[in-house]
């Protein structure tokens, strides 16, 4: 006797394409036979695409909580304020911030010598150029401040300060 061939319903894969089972009955067996090549998904598999599309479908309720929390910690931020504006001392207003104390020059100089830029490398020369930088910055911004003397400054370290940073140096 011949198996009999029957399509029983169509699955839903992952890839979002319909495949036909079909079921072969046999007098004694019977099996079920997919038609596609590819081999079914692992438990585990299976576990994580669940996790991913809840975590796709709960997207829109963790935007809105995130988006409420946000509010919550403005209007905090707004109350604290407006009570702070309210406190005032018996003379006026709540005294502000001191002003800074005047910096103190130190007799000390230090010399980056930028001679070796042909040497380096792009990437190299990048890091150099914000050392620089930075390095003025915090000793313009320093309470002891030291002589800073930059020698050689010039060839593809000035280039770049010149076009990449605009001149900003």
């Amino acid at each position: 006797m011949l198996p009999q061939t029957s399509v029983v319903q169509a699955d839903i894969c992952p890839n979002g394409y319909e495949e036909p089972i079909t079921i072969s009955t046999s007098p004694n067996t019977q099996s079920i036979h997919e038609d596609h090549a590819a081999p079914p998904l692992s438990k585990n598999q299976q576990k994580k695409l669940k996790r991913k599309q809840e975590w796709e479908a709960s997207r829109d309720a963790r935007k809105a909580w995130k988006k409420g929390k946000l509010k919550e910690k403005r209007e905090r931020k707004r109350a604290t304020k407006a009570e702070e504006a309210t406190q005032t001392t018996p003379d006026g207003p709540p005294p502000k911030k001191p002003p800074p104390k005047r910096a103190i020059q130190l007799p000390i100089t230090i010399v980056m010598d930028c001679d070796f830029d042909n040497l380096m490398s792009d990437n190299e020369r990048i890091s150099l150029g914000s050392q620089l930088t930075r390095a003025y910055s915090d000793n313009k911004n320093a309470h002891l401040r030291a002589h800073l003397t930059i020698a050689s400054f010039g060839g593809k370290l000035r280039e770049r300060f010149n076009t990449v940073l605009s001149k900003h140096h």
